[in-house]
């Protein structure tokens, strides 16, 4: 999506407006950025979205991961 075209500016403006009004949401502004990235990159094409969600999903693997030694770490009988 080109940025100095009408349909970037017609998309960009409702995602801003609506992200400006989610502000006070955490929860609801996560879902609401993530669902519009989404569309964002997928209308430059499908990998691109695939990438995406490839990305998001070793991320939060990798965070749960961590999660869990330090969790362990911190239970441990000969650390503790």
């Amino acid at each position: 999506m080109n940025f100095a075209t009408t349909i970037f500016v017609l998309f960009f403006l409702p995602v801003l407006s609506m992200g400006w009004a989610l502000r006070g949401y955490p929860a609801l502004y996560k879902y609401f950025i993530t669902l519009v990235s989404l569309v964002f990159y997928g209308y430059a094409g499908v990998e691109y979205v695939l990438l995406l969600l490839l990305v998001a999903f070793m991320n939060w693997g990798c965070v749960r991961l961590r999660e869990h030694e330090v969790r362990y770490e911190q239970n441990c009988p000969c650390c503790g």
